[in-house]
């Protein structure tokens, strides 16, 4: 068994080069993405909100707003960072759906709202399993993209 020697700096790189692409191509809907690059930006996209949570928490930037009697706390960094990156979260889902040989459309399934809340959630977790299965060689949508992860 060979054993890769894989270096922390290169795998930093390469999360932040996959989340910078998905940032980059906010409009592109054709085409592909690996799986790798959409669970580098999956991850690393999770990271930062989380990161921005706390620093939210921590500095107070918490505000209270009244909706119909309700109250809701919108944390500022966390609330602008997650509206800038939430279109390009979906535009990165679909090129992942291509690479599987699915529609895009096929998204609109996670953001149609149910009846039953754990029936959307139940939709969301499947498809992120269906995201992890490896796309094929070529198919209607382009060439296999290039895994840039090698582990």
């Amino acid at each position: 068994m060979k054993m890769h020697n894989i270096r922390l700096g290169r795998v930093i790189s390469i999360f932040i080069s996959n989340w910078w692409d998905a940032i980059l191509h906010y409009f592109y809907f054709s085409g592909r993405t690996s799986r790798s690059g959409f669970w580098c930006f999956a991850v690393l996209n999770s990271l930062i909100l989380y990161f921005l949570f706390c620093i939210d928490e921590y500095f107070h930037l918490i505000y209270r707003v009244t909706f119909h009697y309700y109250y809701y706390d919108i944390h500022l960094f966390f609330l602008i960072y997650f509206l800038l990156t939430i279109f390009p979260s979906f535009v990165l889902f679909i090129r992942r759906l291509h690479d599987l040989n699915l529609s895009g459309w096929w998204v609109l399934l996670m953001i149609i709202p149910l009846p039953y809340l754990y029936l959307n959630f139940l939709i969301q977790i499947i498809f992120l399993v269906i995201a992890s299965f490896p796309g094929s060689e070529n198919n209607r949508y382009g060439i296999k993209p290039i895994n840039q992860v090698t582990v």
